[in-house]
């Protein structure tokens, strides 16, 4: 269970992590866009130029990186992982150990660097407090946006 637990918590901070990304991405077009439009009308080509840049550039890294389909993927695999949970008593050892194996196959690859949050996180949701895991700052506060 702790495994199944895990999966669904570090499927959920991935999850919520490329979601918020992809609404800053979003929020940077529309800002931009709007600043390369207001600029080009007012006749200041040097920001309207920076401000087509930005856009370009945020948009090129949307489309390499699409946090969006990496935030849907994660949704799918914390619901495949809730769904194999309800099943779970019904399920001998074996099988629900071969069952998380198969969604762990296709699962999405998440960011490692929410593997020890999300292990934490798991742990004091089953009162095991005294297994934490000290985190490093990157994963604070990659954890922290997430």
């Amino acid at each position: 269970m702790l495994d199944i637990d895990y999966a669904v918590c570090f499927s959920e901070a991935n999850c919520r992590l490329f979601t918020r990304l992809k609404k800053v991405f979003v929020l940077i077009n529309l800002l931009a866009g709007s600043a390369a439009m207001t600029t080009l009308l007012s006749k200041n080509a040097t920001i309207a130029a920076i401000a087509g840049i930005v856009v370009a550039m945020i948009s090129m890294i949307d489309l390499v990186y699409d946090p969006g389909a990496a935030a849907a993927a994660h949704m799918r695999d914390k619901q495949a992982f809730l769904s194999l949970r309800s099943r779970y008593s019904r399920l001998s050892l074996e099988g629900g150990d071969s069952e998380l194996a198969k969604i762990k196959m296709s699962a999405t690859h998440g960011l490692q660097s929410l593997a020890r949050p999300a292990h934490n996180e798991n742990l004091r949701h089953h009162g095991r407090k005294e297994y934490l895991v000290e985190l490093s700052r990157w994963e604070q506060l990659v954890k922290l946006f997430a």
